[in-house]
């Protein structure tokens, strides 16, 4: 018999406690997670007057590829550090401590349509959520009010949030701690045989 399955079946219950242990332990870790709610909130964007040039009017296909193009600049303005930095103020969250690459991940930003523009984010509570969807609004507000000619064409609407609870995924948890178990285990096992000299 090779000496590797010697060793693993000489310690086979001591791995399979291990793993059921490293399992249990993962389960536990899963559920002493902190409570986070997963947030969906819509931009529906639309043109509220047309270009006075009589050559060239919004209208039809021109009109789909003008909200098209101004989607993609709002999807850019979640990945903008300033832009995240007057949402978290104004809903209460300090930004001191926050380095840039965090403000870039803060919310994740997705063209979902040439009109439509999804961004998700996690919260700590329902209660921060509000705030922050809030904020969202009064910024996009904001920065459509600032004299542009290309912005003053559309307005920028939110639909009904979708707020739900982060479900943690129980098969990732119990998986990665019978890994480490096992690892543990094996470990543990080879360090017990070398200081006895069996092998």
């Amino acid at each position: 018999m090779p000496l590797y399955l010697h060793f693993i079946r000489q310690y086979a219950g001591w791995l399979i406690l291990s793993i059921l242990l490293g399992t249990l332990l993962g389960v536990l870790g899963m559920q002493a997670q902190p409570q986070r709610f997963d947030v969906s909130l819509e931009l529906d964007l639309e043109r509220t007057r047309q270009p006075s040039d009589e050559y060239y009017q919004y209208d039809g296909f021109y009109a789909i590829r003008a909200t098209d193009k101004f989607a993609k600049v709002v999807k850019g303005w979640f990945q903008t550090p300033s832009f995240v930095i007057s949402i978290l103020e104004q809903s209460g969250t300090s930004t001191e401590t926050i380095e840039v690459p965090e403000l870039r991940n803060t919310f994740t930003s997705e063209k979902i349509s040439s009109n439509t523009v999804e961004v998700r984010w996690q919260s700590p509570s329902r209660q921060k959520a509000q705030a922050r969807i809030a904020a969202i609004d009064n910024v996009v507000q904001e920065k459509l009010n600032v004299q542009d000619t290309d912005r003053s064409q559309f307005t920028i609407k939110t639909s009904t949030p979708v707020v739900k609870r982060h479900e943690y995924n129980a098969l990732f948890f119990g998986i990665a701690g019978a890994a480490l178990g096992a690892f543990l285990g094996l470990v543990g096992s080879l360090i017990y045989e070398i200081r006895n000299r069996k092998i």
